[in-house]
């Protein structure tokens, strides 16, 4: 398979990125996102009338094992920003929000939440419960979007921050561009979506369905930094780069550019011919390997910085045969996965993805959570799916599947056809891996329907594309003592894609006014697998804690429980 290389696009060669040199490119076009290691976790992210919140009502209680929880239309008409969007760009004023009726297209109706605290808590505890969840909603109506959020929440439903995506309101917080006329009654949908660090969100907006500006968005105080001199975009995917203050993106078509976030200039790309309609673009190891989804030939092609293939898996350029769950072989060249989006690499030669099981190539006739793990690939040429999870529903485009710290997968999709039953447009779920039980729910509800058995709604309706899992600090998991050796699990705020320094610190009384302490440092791995620490201490082990601290300095600690 033929590459070619485009001129512009030489090798990279980075050294390690220093904890903050993102930050300082940032610096140079005015932005300052810290004034210092720490990032303040606990600040507030919104405040309510308490008087205007009259749902987030919770079936169980809290503390037990299971939770659920349901908000409504007035949890999202409570919030300023809601209020603001709905008055000025929807033209609904608040006469209105006493009912649904005149809200269809511009808020849920309900979103419902059931937690199962021990499947999500798994092997790691329960610090894997205490994360949130920071995906985007959009209603698209059969001509262009009527409303947009980012929303943040708890997985016991705790709306954390709820944003319209509009660009009056994007503008009035922090968002600048040239020429800002376009830009007021605009609405933007927000597809590719990224952590930049635990308080800023990096995305990739789309105002036509396909390409729009790049932007990040502190979730915390509802704040907008445009990138790119507020130029567009392909909006399906967006990635920070290692080493430069840039970003990685695929063009639509066949090529891969690396954008700097202060110019928009190009500063490198390269580019694939057997490529269509890629959908998501990761680079990884320091930006020198890339894993590009390619929907229309439903491909994952493995490339390096210099544009050379070094391989193709699935699809009719696929190089490798695929075992199927049920034992079926598929010889390179056939369709197992069609149409997938958010196709990512997970690290030890494993791949995740939403395989909506497009009606050209279907083999199956609903969408699914898939992943798929090489075996010897250099010898064997052959992969195996290692995770399958039939959702019941078919997905056209759109959604995601991630392996999460525990090794559970987290996904998000939409139904193509809404059931009388249960008439939710959107589901997020976990899925515990080793079981195939669902760990926590999510579902969006919009408007009733009333058909027989299902209802279509193909002009229009809710839709969400991506999801991620975050926490406000690092996570201690699976400590073991042997004698004077402490070992430990490791993880970091969210996923990433290379590998980012951390210390420890493990401190232990050893008699009555005194303490010994151990530092060092190590690496979080890449992919959010775990980054195993064993660390020898020269004194009892029982009594010690252990103290983390990842490259932004947040911190967690723990005692050893020895």
């Amino acid at each position: 398979m033929e590459a070619q290389l485009v001129p512009g696009a030489a090798a990279k060669q980075p050294a390690k990125r220093a904890a903050s040199a993102a930050l300082v490119g940032l610096a140079v076009f005015g932005l300052v996102l810290f004034a210092g290691a720490r990032l303040q976790a606990g600040a507030p992210a919104v405040e309510l009338d308490a008087n205007e919140l009259k749902s987030h009502a919770h079936a169980t209680d809290e503390s037990s094992s299971k939770v659920s929880a349901t908000l409504t239309y007035e949890d999202f008409t409570a919030y300023a920003s809601v209020k603001e969007y709905l008055r000025d760009y929807a033209g609904v004023s608040k006469d209105d929000w006493s009912t649904y009726d005149d809200l269809e297209i511009y808020v849920p109706r309900e979103i419902t939440v059931d937690l199962d605290v021990d499947r999500v808590a798994g092997s790691i505890g329960t610090a894997a419960v205490e994360g949130h969840v920071f995906w985007g909603l959009t209603y698209s109506g059969s001509n262009d979007f009527s409303a947009a959020y980012l929303i943040v929440m708890d997985l016991r439903g705790k709306l954390k921050q709820l944003s319209p995506v509009y660009g009056k309101y994007m503008l009035d917080n922090g968002y600048t561009v040239s020429d800002d006329k376009d830009v007021k009654r605009r609405m933007f949908q927000p597809l590719g979506l990224k952590m930049f660090n635990s308080s800023h969100v990096l995305l990739a907006l789309s105002d036509d369905g396909t390409s729009g500006p790049r932007a990040l968005w502190d979730w915390r105080e509802d704040t907008w930094t445009s990138l790119c001199a507020g130029e567009s975009g392909d909006s399906h995917d967006i990635q920070w780069a290692y080493e430069d203050a840039a970003i990685w993106q695929v063009d639509g078509t066949t090529k891969v550019e690396e954008i700097a976030v202060s110019s928009n200039e190009n500063l490198a790309h390269f580019a694939e011919e057997k490529v269509q309609d890629p959908n998501h673009c990761q680079a990884t190891e320091k930006d020198t390997q890339f894993y590009i989804s390619s929907r229309q030939t439903n491909s994952i092609i493995k490339m390096n910085v210099n544009g050379t293939v070094e391989y193709t898996l699935g699809g009719e350029y696929g190089d490798y045969k695929i075992v199927e769950y049920d034992g079926t072989v598929y010889k390179a060249g056939d369709v197992v996965w069609s149409g997938q989006h958010n196709a990512e690499y997970f690290g030890e030669d494993e791949f995740c993805m939403f395989d909506n099981q497009e009606e050209t190539y279907a083999i199956y006739d609903e969408s699914r959570m898939l992943c798929v793990k090489l075996e010897d690939y250099k010898e064997t040429k052959r992969g195996y799916v290692s995770f399958s999870y039939f959702l019941g529903e078919y997905t056209p485009h759109f959604g995601d599947n991630d392996r999460l710290t525990t090794g559970n997968q987290l996904g998000i999709f939409w139904a193509d056809k809404i059931k009388v039953h249960d008439q939710y447009s959107v589901r997020a779920i976990e899925v515990a891996r080793n079981t195939s039980e669902i760990a926590w729910e999510m579902k969006v509800y919009g408007a009733k329907c009333s058909g027989k058995r299902y209802c279509s709604n193909p002009g229009g309706g809710w839709y969400a594309y991506s999801i991620e899992r975050v926490y406000e600090a690092p996570i201690v998991a699976n400590v073991r003592c042997d004698g004077t050796t402490i070992t430990f699990d490791a993880y970091n705020t969210f996923k990433q894609m290379n590998t980012f320094p951390g210390t420890y610190t493990i401190t232990a009384a050893v008699g009555d006014d005194d303490d010994g302490t151990v530092t060092g440092d190590f690496d979080f791995e890449a992919h959010w697998r775990a980054a195993s620490v064993s660390v020898d201490v020269p004194f009892d082990t029982s009594s010690a804690e252990i103290t983390i601290t990842n490259q932004f300095g947040e911190s967690t600690t723990a005692a050893t429980g020895c």
